[in-house]
């Protein structure tokens, strides 16, 4: 399940939504990321993290990452990299009527900690500076500037449940 949190800025009157989280389509996702990684649409690093074992997978939740240098920010699927945590048990997790030795690959990353293990982190560059951005986690104390305008955002009262 996903939430998302509608965001407004009284300064130039643009309204945003972060759409986070994971949805009914998560499978589908996270499929499609694992692609575009091996094709090198999230860069180098990534995709030879990728190609650095046999079963590999993404955890392509939506995550908010803002960057330290100019306070942009933005909701991606998150790319990071996973491998089995225990190469010889590893193979034999069930996804449904499979596992992953006869999927040939990790269909998808239900719970990081439990399974897997990280082998290269995603991080975003930002599109104004060209930094790199880290995930924020939301909480009533993360402040998020307007990409338009540079001025504060306000939280809307307003949460989103999705899937």
């Amino acid at each position: 399940m996903g939430d998302g949190y509608v965001y407004h800025c009284d300064d130039c009157g643009k309204t945003y939504y972060a759409d986070l989280g994971v949805g009914i389509l998560y499978p589908q996702t996270c499929e499609e990321v694992l692609a575009a990684v091996r094709a090198g649409k999230y860069g180098q690093k990534l995709m030879e993290a990728a190609e650095s074992e046999q079963y590999v997978g993404v955890a392509a939740e939506h995550k908010l990452y803002r960057c330290e240098s100019c306070g942009n920010w933005d909701v991606y699927a998150d790319a990071s990299i996973y491998g089995l945590a225990d190469k010889k048990k590893g193979p034999s997790i069930k996804f449904g009527e499979k596992t992953i030795a006869e999927w040939g690959e990790i269909p998808y990353i239900l719970d990081e900690e439990k399974d897997y293990r990280l082998i290269e982190k995603y991080i975003p560059t930002c599109g104004k500076c060209g930094s790199g951005m880290h995930e924020k986690k939301l909480t009533k104390r993360l402040r998020l500037i307007c990409p338009e305008c540079g001025s504060p955002l306000v939280v809307q009262p307003e949460l989103i449940r999705w899937d």
